[in-house]
């Protein structure tokens, strides 16, 4: 019984936090209209250039490496 208990109180702590992260309110407006269109490719169409960088920060992290140093041959 206190697994089950633990269980169920983790899956409504995670289901809460889902609502919160994809409630209109609190979602970011560009994801919004983008879980609400039928087509993506039509959607992209529509937003500026801003609004598409908007898009691409909110769903990528990129993460720039040192190279090794010295010249590579061939």
């Amino acid at each position: 019984m206190r697994l089950e208990r633990k269980a169920t109180e983790q899956i409504d702590a995670i289901d809460t936090e889902v609502q919160e992260l994809t409630t209109p309110s609190t979602a970011d407006p560009i994801l919004t209209g983008i879980a609400e269109a039928v087509n993506f490719p039509a959607w992209w169409a529509e937003p500026s250039i801003e609004d598409r960088l908007r898009l691409v920060n909110l769903l990528m992290e990129i993460h720039i490496s040192r190279g090794k140093q010295g010249r590579q041959t061939l």
